[in-house]
């Protein structure tokens, strides 16, 4: 399907006019001149590519073809999408940016790792367990079996994507208190990559190693490998959509088996032991216990068990790595970590230019670019 620029924006994105033109810094009279076949300036072009997460040489045509495999398009289609606002489609527009980067500089590096992600026929279909949960349930076995990881507890949920799964790239973004939960990508431009929201409810590291458990599951086993995956994850909820329930299944079990609840147990006792054994947080552990030994609990946690799904353990466990202390606070969460590093690596080996360096973290080159050098203990580029 082919789209006009101005469809782009109406049709697959959904910005307002006047929130187009702010985010791309230019007036709404000039977009809309733009959108009436005005030439562009090529920083005009560079910016409008950027909020509409589309490479500025695909967008600067009369007929806008996007890249078969491209996940925006996919992204674009998704209620989920829809119903953000203006402000936070854009955060997720700018992590989808990331992820793509990313995805050049493991192929620029050499750094992406040959797939160990199970295959399909691992996992159970629709036929074999008709209700997702089930599903859910059967693909936590699968995995823990595959891991060896027995009935024990996860010990990050972090590392375990981190090191367990090195194809899968983990980022983190502030896409906002009222902004998605997680976003997983996984299509030829952006690789495999899971995105955690930094801001809401995943501020408490029991709920964000829930989410990321629950993105694990979307590459696992909602990803067709041979076409794009998009998915905008919500908090955890009783009802929702089969994809959902079947990854919230899946992660609440896959951080604890189901052997390990214990019926006889006081549903509070249980509660404590879920959080501080396991790390999983009020919410899910409530669910979990209602659906499994049908068991409730009220919707809010008793005031004694409020600050308990903080436990230090987790807190430590599930802290994002190279956010906090990053030497250049203008450089977005989501380009701090992996991008940053890889980008550093080749800017110090004299693989890409300063500016380039510079567009990587999401910056201009008029900002102090060595002092990221520095935060990875990576030299100066020789002098030309």
């Amino acid at each position: 399907m082919s789209y006009t620029i101005r469809q782009i924006r109406e049709n697959l994105i959904g910005y307002h006019l006047a929130s187009a033109a702010r985010y791309a810094g230019i007036s709404v009279q000039r977009l809309d001149e733009i959108e009436n076949g005005a030439e562009p300036s090529f920083y005009e072009m560079e910016e409008l590519a950027h909020i509409y997460g589309i490479d500025s040489e695909t967008l600067d045509q009369a007929q806008i073809d996007l890249r078969v495999g491209d996940s925006v398009r996919i992204l674009a289609s998704q209620d989920e999408f829809k119903d953000l606002d203006d402000a936070i489609r854009l955060k997720v527009v700018e992590a989808a940016n990331a992820a793509k980067d990313l995805a050049t500089l493991k192929v620029i590096t050499g750094a992406e790792a040959a797939s160990d992600i199970p295959a399909m026929s691992e996992f159970p279909t629709a036929a074999t367990h008709p209700e997702p949960w089930a599903q859910g349930a059967e693909i936590a076995k699968v995995l823990r079996t595959k891991l060896a990881l027995g009935t024990t507890e996860i010990a990050s949920m972090r590392d375990l994507v981190i090191e367990g799964f090195p194809e899968i790239s983990l980022l983190y973004a502030r896409l906002g208190r009222e902004g998605p939960a997680g976003i997983t990508f996984a299509d030829e431009l952006r690789g495999r990559c899971i995105v955690i929201n930094l801001d809401g409810k995943n501020t408490n590291p029991c709920v964000r190693r829930f989410s990321i458990a629950h993105e694990l599951c979307h590459i696992l086993y909602d990803w067709h490998r041979t076409e794009p995956l998009a998915v905008i994850s919500g908090y955890l909820e009783k009802l929702g959509r089969e994809r959902e329930q079947r990854a919230n299944s899946f992660a609440v079990r896959f951080l604890c088996p189901e052997s390990n609840l214990t019926p006889s147990l006081d549903p509070l006792n249980l509660v404590r032991n879920l959080t501080e054994r396991f790390g999983i947080h009020y919410g899910a552990a409530r669910l979990y216990i209602l659906n499994v030994l049908q068991k409730e609990l009220s919707i809010q946690p008793p005031p004694d068990l409020r600050d308990f799904s903080v436990h230090p353990r987790w807190t430590d466990a599930e802290e994002p790595i190279g956010i906090d202390g990053f030497p250049l606070q203008s450089v977005p969460p989501q380009r701090r970590t992996l991008i940053a590093q890889l980008a550093g690596r080749l800017y110090s080996q004299g693989q890409i230019s300063r500016d380039r360096f510079a567009g990587f973290l999401g910056i201009t080159p008029a900002e102090e670019v060595e002092l990221v050098l520095d935060f990875f203990s990576l030299d100066l580029p020789d002098a030309a």
